[in-house]
């Protein structure tokens, strides 16, 4: 029953949907684009017609809606068994170039434009968006200055490859934000932030040094709607603790937070939890997923301990991770409890009173 690798949803994610709603404003966005794009373009060079207006309003709704729907389709890919966390970002990516590539180009073509251009310009403020989007996880730049600069970098990037291809700048950028704005950032905006990531630890285990493990909230109900994730140590058997060996890793499913905690899984090996809310189901769903991943490496005190999981969970949906060194399970814990505010995410710390811990 716990087996990560059941069916398609090796991270514990139920199949993503696409909900009306959500294509309903990516098009309306789209269109928006659209028509405003070739408003400004088409009166700079005195050739406006409402007719063109329509078609341009038109195929910004099609791209739109389209791009809302790659974008889903990306975020349902799960890694197969065996393939790092980097390797299946960089897969992913790929994928998301290849579609955006061919999905723009074919619009353009439709709609009597340059397919080459289109194709360029996806594809290249695919790739731009995603890096940005890395960079602005690992600098730390989150909320609307991340969102903006992931559109500025791939409207930029749309316009330029579009130039270079021998088109338009402004119908390229026009392509870039699109591409960037409804399929790297929207997503991330429309979701509803109903998960939760549980950050659960054992201060006085390990002579003092803490054990840590990673619980999250991955659907409102159902047999699997809450998960449990950690790498509690080295299997006796193997290895030795200077060169590491391999690790006893938990991962089970939960009908609910209470069956979780109340669990001997948790119950007889924690004693605080913290708690951090306002997140996806898809950003809860990575996160374990990594942490899963990350759990599955040889045990070793120094380089891949339990918080190490928990620190790439937390990076890998561009949160604070506890420190990049880190090795300290008790010091990693405390950390992301000081840093984090109410004001951006709720902390929920069970029995714990910082200013004397």
């Amino acid at each position: 029953m716990n087996n990560p690798l059941m069916y398609t949803d090796p991270s514990g994610e139920e199949p993503v949907t696409i909900t009306v709603g959500a294509v309903a404003i990516a098009a309306a966005i789209g269109a928006l684009v659209g028509g405003v794009v070739y408003t400004g373009v088409s009166l700079y060079q005195g050739n406006f017609t409402w007719g063109g207006l329509l078609k341009s309003v038109g195929i910004g709704a099609i791209s739109g809606a389209i791009t809302c729907g790659i974008g889903s389709l990306s975020t349902s890919l799960m890694p197969a068994a065996g393939v790092s966390n980097f390797g299946f970002q960089v897969g992913k990516a790929a994928f998301q170039m290849s579609m955006h590539g061919i999905s723009q180009g074919f619009i353009s073509g439709i709609s009597g434009g340059d397919i080459g251009q289109g194709f360029v310009s996806g594809m290249a403020s695919s790739v731009v968006s995603s890096v940005s989007m890395g960079i602005n996880a690992a600098a730390g730049l989150s909320g609307t200055a991340g969102d903006v600069s992931t559109m500025l970098f791939g409207s930029a990037s749309g316009g330029l490859s579009s130039k270079l291809a021998g088109g338009n700048f402004w119908e390229g950028a026009a392509i870039g934000l699109t591409v960037s704005g409804l399929n790297h950032v929207a997503h991330r905006v429309m979701e509803p932030k109903n998960g939760e990531l549980y950050l659960f630890q054992d201060t006085e285990r390990v002579e003092g040094y803490g054990h840590s493990g990673l619980g999250g909230k991955l659907a409102d109900s159902g047999e699997r709607a809450y998960r449990l994730v950690s790498k509690d140590g080295r299997i006796d058997t193997d290895g030795n603790a200077i060169t590491g060996g391999t690790s006893e890793v938990t991962n089970e499913y939960y009908s609910s937070y209470d069956a979780m905690v109340s669990s001997d899984k948790v119950s007889g090996h924690y004693n605080k939890v913290m708690t951090i809310s306002k997140l996806t189901y898809r950003q809860v769903a990575k996160a374990l997923n990594v942490a899963y991943q990350s759990a599955q490496t040889d045990y070793h005190f120094i380089t891949a301990n339990c918080f190490h999981i928990v620190h790439d969970a937390l990076t890998s949906i561009g949160l604070y991770g506890g420190g990049k060194l880190t090795i300290i399970p008790n010091t990693g814990f405390y950390n992301i409890y000081h840093y984090y505010t109410d004001g951006q995410y709720s902390r929920i710390i069970n029995g714990m009173s910082p200013a004397t811990w």
